[in-house]
């Protein structure tokens, strides 16, 4: 079946989909030339179910994701992708609860639930990180309009007084061609 291209695949999913196992059979080697056991036919058309499930789930999901980013859009939302997420994992739960008990699949339940779980875990976490560059910004601002230009000089200097000691230290006496106020170097000039 894996020589056969896409379009040629739908097709005959389509058409083994309406007749029994053992007609498919025949018809797949009528139509494409393809020769299967009936077991590797049920397999295939399996296997077809649950990947075209998959993807209809998935575009269901990527739909809703899409809204979500467009409520979170207009919201202006700190955190879209994460609160986008959260929105696409809880729909995704809330679907599959919607479907009668013997329909669910609660192996999938279960993931949906775990990645809902992860996606509000992270929008948490979003937002401490959020609150605490604010928070920092915040104590920044406050703290830079209380010191007046003598403590910001004398911290300066203090700044100063400590890098030149250090590199007195690492470094020994500094050269002559070398200002002490900045530790930066000086053009010679030949007198």
């Amino acid at each position: 079946m894996h020589r056969l291209t896409p379009k040629q695949q739908d097709t005959a999913f389509a058409h083994c989909q309406s007749i029994s196992v053992r007609d498919a059979v025949r018809w797949l080697k009528e139509q494409f030339n393809v020769t299967l056991s009936k077991s590797a036919l049920n397999r295939w058309l399996q296997q077809q179910r649950i990947e075209r499930s998959m993807a209809a789930e998935l575009a269901e999901l990527r739909d809703n994701q899409q809204g979500a980013l467009l409520i979170n859009d207009v919201a202006a939302a700190s955190t879209p992708l994460t609160v986008a997420n959260s929105v696409l994992f809880a729909n995704a739960v809330f679907n599959e609860f919607r479907k009668p008990p013997g329909e669910r699949d609660e192996n999938r339940l279960v993931r949906y639930m775990d990645l809902a779980l992860k996606a509000r875990d992270l929008e948490i976490r979003a937002s401490a990180v959020q609150l605490a560059a604010e928070r920092f910004r915040f104590d920044a601002a406050r703290k830079s309009s209380h010191q007046s230009d003598a403590e910001f000089h004398a911290q300066a200097a203090d700044e100063l007084q400590k890098t030149e000691e250090a590199m007195l230290l690492l470094f020994g006496e500094q050269p002559a061609g070398f200002k002490s106020e900045t530790g930066m170097p000086v053009a010679e000039t030949e007198s």
